[in-house]
């Protein structure tokens, strides 16, 4: 009798409790919860009930479980009805990807470490794996060069014995932006370089990028007290070190997203664990498109709620 009315209890404390809800905090293409007829968007909550609508089997959502972690909603073909994909929260969603800390830069890494550049000499300069590292393989020849993904503010500590990097020698985009052939000086401090959104405006307007977007790079000395020019030939001296295709997330979008994350992270889970397990492998799969080495570790805690930082150390 005790046993038949410990059961029964059961049954009705799992049938009164709630279900959890899952939030949103990405979505690629257009996604609509059918139950409520509104596309989703971040920040909203879904249940694992909720029938979903996906314009496109490209179309997934990313979502917080705030005790269990990320998952990813995605559709598959045996979804497809109506030149859409449809189906429940609990058919479609799967654990997200998940990657080591070794999958982004620590902050004592430094490119060029075996570089040589000599303006007075430039058959002698050796900087092949810095070209190799901004350009992403790319062909310097023929003047292309792959995908280079710049998170927020992305920085980059390049070696002092191959390159002096102060207010009178520094790096520079050159791009074609409309008709205009723009230079853009390339923040630095202690020969580290910072790359943001920032390199795409000027003047508070926001500069068109090329067809191809493409940028270069070029390492340039000035004299003393020289100011910035749109022309290289102003400079001292200039030399190209590669073209980059850089492919950015501002500075806004991802501390609103990691905000969100660390809003709605159930206040068990271990801030250490939710920067690890869910952070980090977040940062690297929607902003990075799963390429590692592109993530810096202090880059990421920089975007990060103070509050929380924190309680990493």
């Amino acid at each position: 009798m005790l046993n038949y009315l410990l059961v029964s209890l059961l049954v009705v404390f799992m049938a009164f409790q709630e279900p959890e809800k899952y939030v949103v905090i990405n979505v690629v293409g257009t996604v609509t919860n059918k139950d409520s007829k509104l596309v989703l968007k971040k920040g909203d909550k879904i249940l694992a009930t909720n029938k979903l609508s996906f314009k496109t089997i490209k179309d997934k959502v990313d979502v917080l479980a705030p005790s269990k972690g990320r998952f990813t909603i995605s559709p598959s073909a045996k979804y497809a009805k109506d030149n859409e994909f449809v189906a429940l929260v609990k058919e479609m969603i799967a654990p997200a990807k998940s990657y080591s800390m070794t999958a982004v830069r620590g902050d004592n890494d430094v490119l060029c470490k075996s570089c040589v550049f000599n303006f007075t000499n430039p058959s002698k300069n050796n900087i092949e794996d810095l070209r190799f590292f901004f350009s992403r393989g790319g062909n310097m020849t023929k003047g292309k060069a792959n995908d280079f993904y710049i998170i927020g503010k992305s920085s980059y500590t390049i070696s002092d014995k191959a390159f002096i990097v102060n207010e009178q020698n520094f790096f520079c985009w050159r791009f074609l932006s409309g008709t205009d052939t723009v230079i853009q000086k390339i923040s630095s401090k202690n020969n580290t370089i910072t790359l943001s959104d920032a390199l795409l405006t000027r003047n508070n307007a926001v500069l068109a990028m090329p067809a191809d977007s493409l940028v270069e790079l070029h390492y340039v000395q000035t004299a003393k007290n020289t100011n910035m020019t749109d022309k290289l030939k102003d400079f001292k001296r200039s030399h190209l070190i590669c073209y980059m295709k850089p492919i950015m997330t501002s500075e806004k979008q991802v501390r609103e997203d990691l905000a969100l994350i660390v809003q709605n992270a159930a206040p068990n889970v271990a801030p250490k664990e939710l920067y690890e397990k869910t952070i980090i492998p977040y940062v690297i799969e929607v902003y990075a498109q799963s390429n590692k080495g592109f993530a810096n570790d202090a880059d990421i805690k920089a975007l990060l709620p103070e509050a929380f930082v924190s309680k990493l150390k």
